[in-house]
């Protein structure tokens, strides 16, 4: 007999019956264990076919693709934005945010309806993070823009998610941005079972009408992070490359609908600042394509080297994530640093331990480095952060 599912009181999934829902046979024993950690199967389920006829009505009744931002974002469907650490992703939708509820263009250029906006920060690492951006850009306190800092939220958790989208119904916001997926979950990323359990969750807020924007982090190669499955449910994927200090890249990956004026390939940005206020506008002095239409290779030498350490960071970071602790050469081993990146790499633990974001022990001759929350105090537990 097919295994049973049901859910507890805390939102999660337990063996057992579930209103009479049963699993496919084939799903896979991961597949089962990435339900019982957070998903639900929808009870009450049932079919809605539709003809030809209808589709066309509603085509011509103007049931068609409509935009949060033209040929950009689609309104009511899931939009991902993927970069490494610090190329800009949160900095670029940050100014979405602001620029949703001020009602002024995304990055200087493109309207965007005026609406309320729900952000959902479980990246960073402390509210100040967040605070210090929204004076950057000259936030306005009388606007509608609320934040969900750093408070655990899981959206694979059926409870959780049925809040906030009870809430997002009675605040009238039709706009939430998440940041980033990673945080969202407590499941395995390579798994393509457990992703399809977080694109399922992910659907329920657009099927409820409202507009998602996820975050998420690319890979060493510049690709999605995790299982192929992690891109199939969004209506469009876009990658964002930091060119060098104040100019990003985005770069159009993804699209499932075409806008009025084509298909939008992306843009670059300049962050540009005066004595007023910062503000993210498109740089026409970097072209997008060369002129076979391949995006070029326009980083420059100071880039690169940033472009290292930032993966370098990022990976020392992922490795502390994943164990209890790691001496400063199996680190290095772990990282793949060649002899030439080893001044970087000293220079680079200094500087996180001074930021605090990790930290170390001395034994010997060696150092023992650990994420910075867990700590060396043998009575404390390490937070299960991936």
């Amino acid at each position: 007999m097919a295994e049973m599912i049901s859910e507890t009181d805390d939102g999660m999934l337990n063996d057992g019956v579930a209103g009479g829902i049963t699993p496919p046979a084939s799903i896979s024993v991961k597949g089962k264990r990435a339900l019982r950690s957070g998903a639900r199967i929808a009870d009450g389920w049932s079919m809605a076919v539709t003809t030809v006829e209808e589709q066309l009505d509603r085509a011509e009744a103007g049931h068609t693709t409509r935009w949060i931002v033209e040929g950009i974002i689609v309104e009511g469907g899931a939009t991902m934005i993927h970069a490494q650490y610090g190329h800009g992703k949160s900095l670029a939708t940050v100014d979405l945010a602001l620029a949703a509820v001020e009602g002024r263009p995304w990055l200087g250029t493109y309207p965007i309806a005026k609406q309320p906006v729900l952000y959902v920060d479980e990246d960073g690492n402390n509210d100040a993070e967040m605070n210090s951006r929204l004076m950057a850009f000259q936030a306005r306190k009388n606007t509608p823009l609320y934040f969900l800092l750093h408070q655990g939220f899981k959206i694979v958790n059926t409870k959780q998610r049925a809040e906030m989208i009870r809430w997002c119904g009675e605040k009238g916001v039709k706009l939430v941005i998440f940041d980033s997926l990673v945080r969202l979950h407590n499941l395995s990323e390579g798994n393509a079972d457990s992703m399809k359990v977080v694109n399922a969750a992910i659907k329920d807020f657009t099927l409820a009408g409202i507009t998602v924007v996820i975050l998420h982090h690319s890979n060493r190669r510049g690709g999605l992070r995790g299982s192929s499955e992690i891109g199939a449910g969004y209506d469009g994927i876009y990658k964002m490359e930091k060119l060098d200090d104040t100019t990003f890249r985005i770069v159009n990956e993804k699209a499932r609908s075409v806008g009025q004026d084509g298909v939008w390939r992306g843009c670059t940005i300049a962050v540009t600042t005066d004595t007023i206020t910062q503000r993210l506008v498109l740089d026409g002095s970097l072209p997008l394509d060369d002129e076979d239409g391949d995006t070029p290779a326009v980083l420059t030498p100071e880039a690169k080297r940033l472009q290292k350490r930032t993966l370098m960071r990022e990976g020392v970071l992922a490795h502390l994530k994943e164990v209890d602790e790691m001496t400063e050469s199996a680190l290095a081993d772990a990282l793949g640093n060649s002899s030439r990146d080893k001044e970087m790499f000293k220079a680079l633990l200094t500087e996180m331990e001074t930021e605090e974001e990790i930290t170390f022990e001395k034994r010997g001759k060696g150092r023992y480095y650990r994420f910075a929350s867990a700590g060396f105090d043998s009575e404390s537990e390490t937070e299960d952060i991936e």
